[in-house]
């Protein structure tokens, strides 16, 4: 009997590095950067439901909070709409269910993982035997929907990958790092754009930007950085939108300070925030310096949406499961 329903879990991200080569003339940044996914994930239900042809949605879950639209900008939306236009079945009427166990504009990609994995679960749920052509492109389509959702896509056996131009060139890499993941969010909404727009950068022509990548050294730093201990992979941590985040987002620096005063110089901010994360070699450790973090945020009134140890992902990065496991 075919399925009628679909479930698949969506890791979230950090990036261990995120180097901007400078504005293109479209108005994206040319960037290079590593991404690695996280077993923080959210639950992506898709369904099958009788009636005219129309994609409905709805988010339930920890992270179900008003900015999470239920319209047809919602990505998941666009997601399943990307499958149907890769398998040419526009003629469906589905339903997703968003389970959010990832808190949104936090720089940890889970409208793009949702984005995804709803279209992974379209795909299974409609053609599971489809050509590897359809989600080569399925991929293309989310790369126009946001760069990171062609990430969560295309690494989603392998955990981790090198992106680059806008970020929707992604070069999948198997990894799963021997760090343990101190991540934290603040009770601060970080609006990409807003930290894009902090840069401030003047246009640079094709030229400069190749050669920036090119003096970048970042493939190097790259290579060297999945299977470091974490103290070795901190210094090799590095990420250019800290800056505009900071300037965007004052109430960051108060995180920043923080952090300086507990000496955990080396947490970086997660894409361009409000998360930030610290590399550990063990579990212990890791959760250690999260109770020193939260009795500090504590003693200076700062509020924390998220505090966790985590994990890489690995090959479970989107992951179909026989049944959605959260009711």
């Amino acid at each position: 009997m075919a399925r009628r329903t679909v479930t698949v879990t969506a890791g979230a991200k950090v990036n261990p590095r995120l180097v901007i080569h400078g504005r293109r003339a479209d108005g994206f940044h040319e960037l290079t950067t590593l991404m690695l996914g996280l077993d923080l994930r959210d639950e992506v239900t898709v369904s099958l439901v009788p009636g005219a042809a129309q994609i409905s949605v709805r988010s339930t879950g920890p992270f179900a909070t008003p900015d999470i639209v239920a319209d047809e900008t919602n990505l998941a939306v666009r997601g399943v709409r990307a499958a149907l236009d890769g398998l040419g079945q526009h003629e469906t009427a589905l339903h997703i269910t968003l389970h959010k166990g990832i808190p949104s504009r936090a720089g940890l990609g889970g409208g793009s993982a949702d984005a995804a994995a709803a279209a992974l679960g379209t795909l299974e749920l409609l053609a599971p035997d489809r050509p590897h052509s359809v989600d080569t492109a399925v991929t293309r389509a989310l790369g126009h929907i946001g760069a990171d959702c062609a990430f969560f896509f295309a690494a989603r056996q392998h955990g981790a990958a090198r992106s680059s131009g806008r970020g929707e060139h992604v070069e999948p890499i198997a990894a799963t790092p021997p760090w343990h993941v101190a991540l934290l969010t603040p009770e601060i909404d970080c609006a990409t754009p807003k930290v894009y727009a902090a840069l401030d950068l003047a246009v640079s022509s094709p030229e400069e930007l190749r050669a920036s990548a090119r003096t970048s050294n970042d493939g190097s730093q790259s290579a060297a950085l999945w299977s470091a201990a974490a103290a070795d992979a901190r210094a090799l941590l590095r990420n250019d939108l800290e800056e505009p985040a900071e300037r965007a987002f004052p109430e960051l620096r108060s995180w920043r300070a923080l952090f300086q005063h507990l000496g955990l110089d080396h947490f970086r901010l997660a894409g361009s925030g409000s998360s930030f994360f610290g590399l550990f070699d063990s579990e212990a450790e890791a959760e250690s310096v999260l109770d020193d973090v939260r009795a500090e945020a504590a003693a200076r009134h700062l509020g924390l949406r998220h505090a966790a140890v985590h994990r890489p992902a690995g090959d479970q990065l989107l992951a179909l499961l026989d049944a959605p496991s959260i009711p």
